[in-house]
């Protein structure tokens, strides 16, 4: 009897046992979960990241291009005599300078007679006097018209030069004037267009010259930046995982404005594109 009496009070205490740990284990284990979320992520010390993404350095056949503003002018200038009319200032002029007309339109009256244009064009000079005529920009003989700075010049002096736009529409130099002002030389350039309007205006138009810069390193130009306290260019050379692993001098070529040629790395070297504006300011242009 006693013996079954010391095994009951056992389960009592037992029971009472496990009654008074279940809320503490439970608190327990909450605990721990909440800590866990606020484990401290692990940072490898001593490793720097890219300022941008990673860029890789590779080969390609590197086209030389060019950007100009131009607009349509003519590319020619005609004239039309009125030595006919005994005298000119009797004639009614219907037109002034400035004005575009065409082919058999009415300019202008002599007494009572009709004058027509001779050809189609823009009228820039009315000239009277002891020999009368009209000066005329023809409209079947459209050009650009453009300024460009003294290395776009020599681009068009070229023997070799095979000018075509991003489309393949061919262009070819028809006048450089031998004056440089400050706003650049003067080059005319026929289009090989049939939609030009004479006037309009054409900006940032792309030129392929022909020139090929074969199997060439290149890399983004954001990637290529100078310091301030050094000569030359560098590179910041990034691990696939964009960690940096060390600066990198490189010599510069030929640059199209969004890639730039360079020799001092391999192919496949990662590069990053955001330390240039860090020691250069975002809105540093290479020259």
């Amino acid at each position: 009897m006693k013996a079954w009496k010391k095994a009951v009070n056992g389960l009592i205490l037992l029971v009472l046992a496990a009654l008074f740990l279940l809320p503490v284990f439970a608190l327990y284990q909450v605990s721990q979960a909440e800590q866990q979320q606020y484990v401290a992520p692990v940072v490898e010390l001593g490793r720097e990241r890219g300022y941008g993404e990673s860029c890789i350095v590779s080969v390609v056949d590197m086209k030389e291009t060019t950007q100009i503003s131009a607009r349509v002018v003519s590319g020619g200038y005609t004239y039309m005599e009125l030595s006919q009319y005994k005298d000119p200032y009797a004639i009614r002029w219907q037109v002034s300078v400035g004005d575009p007309v065409q082919e058999g339109q009415l300019i202008g009256y002599y007494k009572e007679e009709e004058i027509l244009a001779q050809s189609a064009g823009v009228i820039r000079e009315i000239s009277m006097g002891s020999s009368p005529y009209l000066g005329l920009e023809p409209l079947d003989d459209l050009v650009l018209e453009c300024n460009l700075t003294p290395v776009q010049v020599g681009i068009m002096q070229r023997s070799n030069l095979n000018l075509t736009d991003e489309n393949g529409v061919a262009l070819t130099v028809k006048y450089i004037s031998p004056i440089c002002s400050e706003s650049g030389t003067r080059v005319l350039l026929t289009y090989d267009r049939e939609d030009l309007v004479y006037g309009q205006q054409i900006q940032d138009l792309t030129l392929y010259t022909g020139k090929v810069f074969p199997q060439t390193l290149v890399v983004d130009v954001s990637c290529v930046y100078q310091k301030p306290d050094q000569e030359g260019y560098f590179v910041r050379v990034l691990d696939e995982e964009g960690y940096f692993v060390r600066e990198a001098p490189v010599r510069i070529g030929y640059s199209n404005g969004s890639q730039i040629c360079i020799t001092g790395v391999e192919e496949g070297t990662c590069c990053d594109t955001g330390y240039k504006a860090l020691v250069e300011g975002v809105n540093h242009e290479e020259g």
